[in-house]
This record gives C-alpha cells, sequence and structure tokens, in this order.
C-alpha cells in the first residue's frame, strides 16, 4: 500500500472492487430467470425456485456507480409481472385470491400499477434503459382497457424487445375490447416469439415478423390466436399446442407456408390418426412435430423427426 502510494497512481479506498465482467455474468447465472413461454404456475408462485430477479438485480445497481454500470442494463432486459411475483409493496396476490375479490377491489390493481411503475422508469424518468429491454412478461387483471394504448406506446419504444408474453386475468371469455383496435395503430417488427391468453390475440396485429406463437401456459385455446396469426403473421415457423382436428391442421398448414415445427395437443388427436399421418406425408418441409399427451399418460412426450417418412 505505502508503496501504491509512493507511486502517485490513484486507487481505489472507498468504492466496491472491480471485478472482471466473467465474474459479474457468473452472479448473474445464479438468479434464474422466469422462462417464457411460461409451462407451469408452480414454479412462479415458489419464490424458492425462482427468486425475484428485479429485487435482486435493483438492490446490486444501488450499492454504488461501479455495481451500477454494470448491473443496471441486466435488471431491464426484462419487464416482468407475473402471478404472486414479490414487489417493493410485497408479493402481488395470486390468481386464487383474485377469483374470490371483486373485479373493482384495489388487489387486483396492484398487477396494474407494477407494470405502470416498470414501463414509467424506462420510457420516462431514463428513457436510455428502453435499449436495453428484450422480454416484456406481463398480467393484467384491472382497468385492461384503460392502460392498453400505454402500454402500446411503450413496447414502440423498445428497439430490442423479441419476446412478449401476455395474459389479461379476469372475467374475458372473448378478446378483451379494445385489444385489436388499440393495437392495430402500432408495428412491432422486432418481436419474434409471442405468447398470448386468447383473450388478448389481437396483439398478433402488430407483430408482421413473429416466427413462434404459443399458448399462454401451453393452454390449447386457439379459436382466436389462429385467425389472428392467419392474418398478420405469415412468417410464423413455430406454433404450439394446436387442438388437432382435420380443420384446425389443414387451416394451419395452409396458411403458415413456412411452418417447420408444431405442437399438437391430445384431446381430438386420438380420434384422427389417419388424418394425421395423410397430413404428415403432405408436408415434407416439417422438420418436427411435438406430440404432446402430458395430461393422458403422465407427462410423457413423443418427438417425430423426419416426417417424410411417416
Amino acid at each position: 500500500m505505502e508503496r501504491l502510494r509512493a507511486s502517485g497512481h490513484a486507487f481505489n479506498t472507498r468504492g466496491f472492487p472491480a471485478l472482471p465482467d466473467e465474474i459479474y455474468l457468473e452472479i448473474l447465472s445464479h438468479l434464474p430467470t422466469i422462462p417464457v413461454p411460461t409451462e407451469d404456475t408452480i414454479d412462479i408462485c415458489n419464490p424458492k425456485s425462482h427468486p425475484n430477479r428485479q429485487l435482486i438485480l435493483s438492490s446490486l445497481s444501488q450499492t454504488c456507480q461501479s455495481l451500477r454500470r454494470v448491473f443496471l442494463r441486466y435488471l431491464w432486459q426484462r419487464i416482468e409481472v407475473y402471478e404472486a411475483m414479490d414487489t417493493q409493496k410485497g408479493p402481488l396476490p395470486t390468481f386464487d385470491v383474485l377469483r374470490k375479490r371483486p373485479i373493482s377491489n384495489y388487489v387486483h390493481s396492484r398487477y396494474a400499477e407494477e407494470v405502470v411503475r416498470q414501463l414509467e422508469i424506462v420510457t420516462i424518468r431514463d428513457p436510455n434503459l428502453a435499449q436495453h429491454v428484450n422480454v416484456l412478461n406481463i398480467v393484467l387483471s384491472y382497468s385492461v382497457e384503460t392502460l392498453l394504448p400505454e402500454l402500446a406506446r411503450c413496447i414502440s419504444l423498445f428497439p430490442n424487445l423479441h419476446t412478449v408474453q401476455m395474459h389479461f386475468f379476469g372475467p374475458f371469455v372473448t378478446p378483451v375490447p379494445g385489444v385489436a383496435t388499440t393495437f392495430e395503430g402500432y408495428k412491432y417488427p422486432q418481436i419474434r416469439n409471442v405468447c398470448l391468453s386468447d383473450n388478448c390475440a389481437g396483439f398478433l396485429a402488430s407483430c408482421p415478423r413473429a416466427n413462434r406463437v404459443t399458448p399462454y401456459m401451453h393452454v390449447p385455446c386457439c379459436s382466436h390466436l389462429l385467425p389472428c396469426a392467419k392474418e398478420r403473421c405469415p412468417q410464423i415457423e413455430f406454433f404450439e399446442y394446436l387442438i388437432f382436428s382435420p380443420t384446425t391442421y389443414d387451416f394451419a398448414m395452409n396458411h403458415f407456408k413456412n411452418l417447420c415445427d408444431v405442437t399438437l395437443y391430445w384431446d381430438l388427436l386420438i380420434s384422427y390418426v389417419d388424418q394425421l399421418r395423410t397430413t404428415l406425408r403432405n408436408r415434407l418441409n416439417l422438420a418436427s412435430v411435438l406430440l404432446d399427451f402430458g395430461l393422458l399418460l403422465g407427462q410423457i412426450f413423443f418427438r417425430l423427426k423426419c416426417l417424410n417418412s411417416a
């Protein structure tokens, strides 16, 4: 230390010592992210399996300038509001709690408040953070129609956003009013992966270059996703969890010329085995098809490859 002082070189006596970027990346690897598309509510509702990455990174980025420089961009790679997520005001209520409360209850508004808080930070308080956003993973259950215009505007400010997962929780059996008309005025060519509940399928109208579409939580309900994708997303290559029937499958095959990977849900599949074989013979460009028998055979999956030999 005396020798360093005598040399006249500046040295750090107060701040956090700088570490190689590899060490910081190793730290980040121990903060697992919620998989998107999300397959199961069990993991996201278990804080031990997915500690809140955002709160941890927020704390690290506020420790000192050295750590802020490293972790701030990773903090805002993901805009996330999901079931039971831990926030600065405590954990968000689970869907089971929401089902038992009136739709106007304050409990419902907490999801919307957290979405607005995060969007405000990266678009108003510090617009430079918008370039870091890669993933948007949100659940809304309150004042959805009111929030849609601001959500649509903010998404247009994320040039590097490539993945969107969106679910509107509540009494929305049909598409939420205003989704298609709100998003139709925007185009997000940067988005490639889209995971949606059927009631917000209209978002696909803004994703002309989406190449992977997945139903939210792998719930095989495509009554609105398929028609919206057909009208707006001609470049789809991967479509997951279609309920197989000759009509549905032929619809997908005829309208998505680039389709090379499809997951079929078992529900009606057993009744149409012969039609499936015929269809596969005629679709030589398919690289693989996944037949999901999860609910029927205890999470057993069969992947058929090289379908031109079917």
